[in-house]
């Protein structure tokens, strides 16, 4: 015993320095465990985010900032900012999706335009949805020809900072299409609201008469014009606004619609829903320069590139897009210049 005590006394001091020494392997033996153990629940914290594109800080900064990313890999060129893709899950909305990550609605819905409708905003569980890190547009360059002038003045974003998040070379801070860019705090026009529904008892409407031809109203540069309106049913129809600065055609009504036929043979340009708030519109090239319009429609008949005949039904008269009530709206074209179709058709 006296030996025992005898070298504790004597010798205390390379006793605790060994002490000392294994305390310390201790500590950072369980330091290590730790951290191990902390990397193993991160990984499995948040299992319906990931990262699709990355920024400059490496893979191992972004875990020891805490980050709740499920999954990294290296960040594509070109792209200095977060955009993470969300798998939506059951109960799910926009706005609680948008709390989360801290950013707009709008911000998600113009990342995911072909995915979310802009005023349903409606959402399934499954859906994969792109959310960059920072309000505002996610843009993606259409075209080579687009510059970061045209991008900028489409978003109304601050140049300084598209250049700066981006990280965009100067003196011309080139973009190239397929490119995404992301425009702090930026925003893009509302897209035109979705077309009307037609009512049930309209999806059957078909044209009575198939280019039947009816005799000319007038002509233009030799083109024989008629009567769009001259189809049986529409007897009764009223003319109600004329040809004037700001309205580039005539409105012509009828109470309950009526087939509207092709002023004059020729090719369909367009056929489809306008975003101008034209709802329902057809175009007809009928060469020697002439073109017409035919706005609001209820139901279309042709498709683009159809040839149409003189006469020929191409719609059902409506009130689609920005109209107060069922007309049709007339506009004829001459030599690229809107003119007064009541100069060569009688109304």
């Amino acid at each position: 015993m006296k030996k025992i005590v005898y070298k504790f006394y004597w010798r205390r001091g390379e006793f605790f320095k060994y002490t000392l020494n294994l305390l310390i392997i201790l500590i950072v033996l369980l330091s290590f465990g730790i951290s191990f153990i902390n990397r193993l629940n991160l990984n499995n914290k948040d299992q319906n985010i990931q990262i699709n594109y990355y920024s400059l800080y490496s893979n191992l900064d972004i875990l020891f900032q805490g980050t709740e990313i499920e999954s990294l890999s290296k960040r594509k060129p070109g792209n200095y900012f977060y955009i993470y893709e969300h798998m939506v899950t059951e109960g799910e909305t926009l706005e609680s999706i948008s709390q989360k990550y801290n950013v707009t609605k709008d911000t998600i819905k113009w990342a995911n335009q072909n995915k979310i409708d802009y005023y349903k905003e409606k959402i399934q569980a499954g859906d994969i949805l792109q959310i960059p890190e920072i309000p505002g547009v996610l843009y993606e360059v259409q075209e080579d020809i687009e510059n970061i002038d045209y991008i900028i003045s489409k978003t109304s974003g601050d140049k300084f900072k598209v250049i700066e998040i981006n990280q965009l070379e100067p003196p011309e801070y080139k973009v190239f299409k397929g490119m995404k860019i992301l425009i702090p705090d930026g925003r893009l026009p509302p897209p035109p609201h979705s077309p009307q529904i037609i009512p049930p008892q309209n999806y059957n409407r078909i044209p009575i008469y198939q280019g039947i031809n009816l005799a000319a109203a007038g002509n233009i540069n030799d083109i024989e014009i008629i009567n769009p309106l001259s189809n049986p049913m529409c007897i009764g129809y009223v003319f109600v606004r004329g040809f004037f600065p700001g309205h580039n055609g005539i409105d012509i009504s009828k109470l309950g619609g009526c087939p509207i036929r092709a002023i004059a043979a020729g090719k369909v340009i367009f056929a489809g829903w306008s975003q101008w708030g034209e709802g329902y519109t057809i175009r007809i090239d009928h060469g020697n320069a002439i073109q017409s319009s035919y706005l609001h429609g209820e139901t279309i008949w042709v498709n683009t590139g159809d040839y149409v005949n003189s006469g020929q039904e191409i719609m059902y008269m409506g009130t689609t897009g920005n109209s107060t009530g069922v007309h049709l709206h007339l506009s004829i074209k001459f030599n690229g210049v809107f003119i007064d179709p009541l100069t060569v058709i009688n109304i």
